[in-house]
């Protein structure tokens, strides 16, 4: 089994460049989805709201349900929490001390979590 965690996924440049790139990468992260088979993943995908990298937030954590849910053993989606805004906010300790823990379970337990 292979655990996957992503948090605050972006796409690179500024501007115009940086919005063609977002749109870019969801368009490849969809069709990914769409191809995958079925398997035995877990996968923690954080995001934040404020994130200029982030492109359609909440159409992604829409797809994400939809599309690959289906496709893992379980799915923990931390969806724009309250309190956490930009790029970087998975990398402060205010984010370890209140999520660290659960994603830590959510990795190492038997019967993973599904939310925090």
């Amino acid at each position: 089994m292979a655990d996957v965690i992503v948090t605050a996924s972006a796409g690179p440049g500024t501007g115009t460049e940086l919005t063609t790139q977002i749109m870019k990468g969801e368009t490849m992260l969809y069709s990914l989805l769409d191809d995958s088979p079925k398997q035995s993943t877990r996968v923690a995908y954080i995001q934040f709201a404020n994130d200029p990298y982030g492109g359609n937030k909440t159409h992604r954590a829409d797809r994400l349900e939809t599309m690959l849910r289906p496709k893992v053993e379980s799915l923990l989606l931390i969806d724009q929490p309250g309190g956490y805004t930009g790029h970087g906010a998975a990398y402060t300790a205010k984010f370890a001390y209140q999520f660290g823990e659960c994603i830590k379970r959510f990795v190492e337990s038997a019967a993973p979590l599904s939310g925090c």
